[in-house]
């Protein structure tokens, strides 16, 4: 892309960005940028606050050594035992109360070592061997990046682009454009890196085994990396949220090794220094307005946990009660009262998740107790999980998906992050159907909620109630499910915010798993900045199991987390009983061109889904019907109005009804750069077979789509 290109590309995503600004979104983004303009001067005068920090004066301490809750330290401030901020032998003391474990709460007692290791090894046999392969690579510095084994040389280059080994600029954070992803490549590449969650798996290598060479890898990369990466300049200082991640990686890292010989007094005061500067950042530059999805919540939970481990630290009270503060009302914003995330994404909902659990966990540590709205959400977004997941723990793609996790604590390639948020969120709600989903205390549930969260487990009794199906009205989602079977329908928005940055145009959309395999599929997916034509592709109608009007998006897509129209869809009927469940759904996307769109879903239980697909205007349009199968689907005998689906012993056969002049084909690749291919994860793409049932037809319209499943027989013409 010329110069040229990207400055009109640029101007294009700032003048629509204004479109859909609030004024006092208008009026907060000037002074953000006068700020930072500031912010900048000072810091080349050497005359910011980071150039002044005295992490010394940072400090206020009680000299005894019997442990303390965080409000207790506070009352503390100026003991006779204590030391007022500003004295030289702060610092000392608070390596020495760490050492101890003694002061400062965290999720598992390293005095425990012993117990925690012996059951650990236990319970999970085998993932200790996962964790020596994965922490000997790393001490090698092959470190795995989206799915993608990475070998970086003796010094990782902490500002490179891993594909590209473009350098991103050593600039002033605020001035470096990270949604530019062709100059240099796509920012998340090398911000994943840095979020330092391969430390983690470090530090419990020490833990586990004992072996310095794991203890002192993880030291030399955190202080290599502070070395390289001057507060407030380079890409590794732009986002907030990925500052956060990084220092609750960095947390996790130093608990596991707080008794090794390379944490030793030294590094922990280099690493303590950063910790203190990077929550400041955090605490600066918080996400508002349009930015504040589950990144504001990522970057509360970055303060709450420095604020609560770190109780001598002079702004800890305020960290942890603004932390605690912006998480209580963001759950309230961000998680609907049935339990679905306002994103409009099943993964940035469990991203989310993920941080008020951490949060809950480590506050009860600290004898802090949250509000209570918070385990009234995270039940219903247990319960949503539930819902949705199938018998093998698989759940549909809906809305945008990176993979990111907010706590990297299990090795297993059988990891399975919807099952251990299940798992642990039995423990905290004490909900023994989600225990049945969650199918097991897995490694990430253990490390959580330590040896006494896996009593509770146990003693659960095991319910299994969500055989059922059930209307999660909110959040927009309804779920036609038996024993084996699981369909979901989307009337939901399309997203959170005026942006709705991660939803997809997928209104009226369903997926169907069946005795625990996929059959239709959301697609993923694979890129962000990095392929905007792909990313595009990927979260435009004909990517979903949905109808497309004159091949438009029922949508506008302006930028890469930017959407301007937006379809508004709604239920219109919900029934459920014993024989059969149906639900009616319409939306107004298509409107701009005269068109209504009303899908009804219907499960005759046991095995049998009748879609009727109808379609109000004048005129005549071109309607196209999309179903996207899981990889593995092979598809048979396709003519002009049926098809049979394989997959392994299932067999679902669909008859399609419309207008005469309507056919049915298999999408090739050539057609669309999404159809014909899924994103099982952020960067991956494989081959997966579509159909498409279209045609020309004057409006008012239905189409009709019958799925029946029958045992397998043997099947003739393949179309694959």
């Amino acid at each position: 892309m010329t110069e040229e290109h990207l400055v009109e590309k640029k101007t294009r995503y700032y003048i629509d960005r204004l479109k859909i600004m609030s004024l006092a979104e208008i009026s907060h983004r000037i002074n953000e940028r006068r700020v930072a303009a500031a912010e900048h001067k000072r810091l080349i005068k050497g005359k910011s606050e980071w150039n002044l920090i005295d992490l010394s004066k940072e400090l206020i301490l009680n000299n005894g050594h019997s442990s303390e809750t965080t409000e207790q330290s506070h009352k503390n401030e100026q003991g006779v035992d204590g030391f007022e901020a500003g004295n030289g032998k702060a610092a000392k003391l608070v390596w020495q109360q760490f050492r101890a474990g003694k002061i400062n709460p965290f999720y598992f007692d390293a005095n425990n070592q012993t117990d925690l290791v012996n059951w650990y090894k236990k319970r999970y046999p085998n993932e200790l061997t996962f964790v020596r392969q994965r922490a000997n690579e790393l001490c090698d510095h092959v470190i795995p990046i989206f799915g993608r084994q990475f070998n970086f040389p003796t010094t990782i280059p902490w500002h490179q682009d891993p594909i590209t080994h473009k350098e991103w600029p050593q600039i002033y954070c605020a001035d470096i454009d990270t949604k530019d992803g062709q100059t240099i490549g796509g920012v998340k590449w090398v911000w994943e890196l840095n979020r330092h969650q391969h430390l983690v798996t470090l530090g419990k290598a020490f833990f586990l085994t004992g072996d310095e060479r794991y203890a002192q890898e993880a030291c030399s990369q955190i202080c290599h990396w502070i070395e390289t990466n001057t507060p407030l300049i380079g890409v590794n200082w732009v986002s907030s949220l990925e500052l956060a991640v990084r220092v609750i990686s960095w947390l996790w890292a130093i608990h596991f090794i707080q008794q090794s010989k390379a944490l030793d007094e030294s590094n922990f005061h280099t690493i303590f220094q950063s910790i203190y500067e990077q929550t400041r950042f955090i605490e600066t530059h918080l996400s508002a307005f349009t930015s504040a999805n589950n990144h504001l919540v990522g970057e509360a939970a970055g303060l709450a946990s420095v604020g609560l481990v770190f109780p001598q630290l002079r702004r800890s009270r305020e960290w942890i009660e603004k932390g605690i503060q912006i998480l209580t009302e963001e759950i309230e914003k961000q998680l609907y009262p049935d339990g679905v995330s306002a994103e409009q994404s099943v993964h940035y909902g469990m991203f989310s998740v993920d941080f008020w659990i951490g949060i809950l966990v480590l506050a009860r540590k600290a004898n802090i107790e949250v509000p209570r709205v918070w385990y009234e959400r995270l039940d219903k977004a247990g319960e949503f999980m539930m819902y949705i997941i199938d018998s093998e723990g698989n759940v549909p793609q809906i809305g945008d998906d990176d993979g990111g996790c907010a706590y990297w604590l299990c090795e297993s390639p059988d990891f399975n992050k919807s099952r251990s948020m299940l798992s642990t969120l039995a423990v905290l709600c004490k909900q023994g159907d989600f225990k049945y989903q969650g199918k097991w205390f897995d490694e990430k549930s253990f490390w959580m909620l330590g040896i006494e969260g896996c009593k509770v487990y146990e003693g659960l009794k095991t319910e299994n109630n969500s055989s059922e199906s059930r209307e999660f009205s909110k959040g927009g989602y309804y779920i036609l499910r038996s024993e084996e079977t699981v369909l979901v329908f989307d009337c939901g928005k399309l997203g959170y915010t005026s942006h709705a940055g991660h939803g997809h145009a997928d209104a009226l959309s369903v997926t169907l798993s069946i005795c625990g395999k996929p059959v239709l599929v959301d697609p993923g997916m694979p890129c962000y900045h990095e392929n905007s034509q792909l990313r595009d592709a990927f979260r435009g109608t004909s990517a979903h199991n949905t109808i497309v009007v004159d091949r438009r998006n029922q949508s506008e897509i302006a930028d890469t987390f930017l959407w301007l129209r937006k379809a508004n869809a709604r239920c219109d009927s919900w029934k459920t009983n014993r024989v059969f469940d149906s639900v009616v759904g319409m939306h107004d996307g298509y409107s701009g061109v005269g068109v209504l769109h009303q899908r009804q879903v219907t499960f005759v239980k046991p095995d049998t889904w009748v879609i009727i697909d109808t379609l109000r205007g004048t005129g005549a349009h071109q309607l196209e019907q999309y179903w996207h199968f899981a990889p593995d689907v092979e598809i048979h005998n396709v003519n002009e109005g049926s098809a049979t689906i394989v997959i392994k012993d299932i067999v679902l056969d669909l008859i399609f009804t419309g207008p005469m002049n309507f056919s049915l084909r298999v999408v090739t690749e050539a057609e669309n750069t999404a159809n014909g291919w899924i994103s099982p994860h952020y960067s991956k793409l494989i081959r997966a077979p579509v159909l498409c049932y279209h045609g020309i037809v004057k409006l008012p319209c239905s189409l009709t789509t019958l799925m029946i499943k029958r045992e397998k027989m043997e099947v003739c013409e393949t179309s694959k």
